[in-house]
């Protein structure tokens, strides 16, 4: 038994200095070009942090249980993704997680079936991107827990406001400009410690509170030192800056921190934020520029914001896990809910929006380009039915 004891938490620890040495070896891998045949270098920091991920998946993980007015699931993973859960589930609702047990994931299909029968809605795990679903559920899929959203640059920036559904950005922007708003664009290491200290540490913390992910100085440097910050003026005053950096022909808008003095909701900043990345992309003749990460599912608020740049979405090119989500039998009205929050699913590195339905049940042509219509519009590549038991890939245009 002791001996048992020594070996498991050897391996604990040996799958804990995967983590970190990939965490380590990320920067110096993350500014290889695309195109460059040594990218298969930062491909395999990520694979060995998926693998450190897995063994560690493999230990005894905690399992939590909340039973709320609307919906009763079971989370098994990291407290920072429970939350996502709660929030997601239960925005603006004061829920109680009760703590089950420590589980194993070889024992995931069983204990699936068995939280299933006993009455529970969902059952989400968070796992390590190369664990597989379990089988014998009724509706299962992935969704990651990243994705980033890629903005191709037409021929001239004002193709990008032109139309009737860029008519309120349009407007926002020529009336922040009216009132003195530009940007500039700044290498000085002096700048960036103010950012960080200043402005994104206060204002991430503020804006996700308990759900807060505050990325280390040390990372952050080392991007700001292949790129620079882009400031956000009125005047003569720094509003906001955002950490921006170019490799090839394709520009990397990534964290942001507004000033404390700068009141919400007198402009939308995250609008200026991107469209000055934008313009500036424009002036380094880049051919893309890659707004950043969002969370899985289209109803997300950041998501949203970077949609109505007709972005696509495109693989996160950081460290992150997979929620496996499995139900049994749903109620029409569950089915609708989780339509509604239109989890996005990986699926042999393409990204397509989850569509459930009961069994039995069939979409008319009419519904099909709605739900095709409404991919194309978040970036996907299409869409995939889920049915007890069952998957359908409808790519757009082959239907």
């Amino acid at each position: 038994m002791q001996f048992y004891r020594v070996l498991k938490r050897f391996i604990y620890l040996f799958s804990e200095k995967i983590i970190q040495a990939s965490h380590r070896y990320i920067w110096r891998t993350i500014f290889i070009p695309e195109r460059d045949w040594k990218r298969f270098v930062h491909k395999g920091v990520i694979y060995l942090r998926d693998i450190g991920k897995l063994i560690q998946d493999s230990f005894r993980i905690p399992a939590y249980l909340v039973d709320g007015k609307e919906w009763r699931i079971v989370f098994v993973g990291n407290e920072f993704e429970r939350l996502e859960v709660e929030h997601l589930f239960f925005a603006g609702a004061r829920v109680e997680w009760q703590k089950i047990e420590d589980v194993f994931i070889w024992k995931k299909g069983k204990d699936i079936k068995k939280w299933i029968s006993e009455g529970v809605d969902l059952v989400i795990y968070e796992v390590s991107r190369i664990l597989p679903l379990s089988r014998g559920v009724e509706y299962r899929f992935v969704v990651p827990t990243q994705i980033c959203q890629v903005l191709p640059l037409p021929e001239n920036a004002k193709v990008l406001l032109g139309g009737k559904s860029m008519k309120t950005e349009r407007n926002e922007i020529n009336k922040s400009e009216r009132n003195g708003y530009s940007y500039q664009f700044s290498e000085a290491k002096s700048d960036f410690d103010q950012f960080y200290h200043e402005m994104y540490v206060p204002y991430v913390s503020k804006r996700h509170g308990t759900r807060v992910q505050v990325e280390g100085y040390e990372a952050m440097l080392k991007r700001f030192q292949h790129g620079g910050l882009l400031m956000i003026t009125k005047g003569e005053s720094i509003v906001a800056r955002s950490l921006i950096y170019m490799l090839k022909d394709t520009v990397y808008v990534t964290e942001y921190g507004v000033n404390e003095w700068w009141a919400e909701g007198k402009n939308d900043i995250s609008l200026l934020i991107y469209w000055y990345s934008i313009l500036w992309g424009y002036s380094q003749h880049a051919k893309e520029v890659d707004l950043g990460g969002s969370l899985g599912w289209c109803s997300n608020g950041i998501f949203k914001a970077k949609k109505r740049w007709n972005t696509q979405v495109k693989q996160f090119q950081y460290f992150y896990n997979f929620w496996h989500v499995y139900a049994g039998s749903l109620t029409s009205e569950r089915l609708e809910a989780l339509n509604r929050i239109g989890f996005i699913t990986e699926y042999k590195k393409t990204y397509y929006r989850v569509f459930l339905q009961k069994k039995g049940t069939t979409c008319s042509e009419n519904e099909m380009n709605q739900i095709l219509e409404v991919a194309q519009y978040n970036g996907l590549r299409g869409a995939v039915q889920f049915s007890p038991l069952a998957k359908n890939v409808i790519n757009l245009g082959s239907h």
